[in-house]
């Protein structure tokens, strides 16, 4: 499943992970100046046969 966050710069460094919501596997981990919160699932729509994806 894919994810889309909101990424802010911090003055000091923050660390952590983000799981997934249905098989629990890590999808993204971080160590700096930057943290990432507001983790939302991205819907992806399904192709459609004869349409040229952008």
């Amino acid at each position: 499943m894919d994810y889309s966050a909101t990424r802010e710069q911090h003055q000091h460094k923050h660390s952590g992970k983000f799981e997934c919501m249905v098989c629990q596997t890590e999808v993204h981990a971080w160590s700096g100046t930057h943290d990432y919160f507001g983790w939302k699932p991205v819907k992806k729509t399904s192709p459609v046969f004869g349409r040229k994806t952008a």
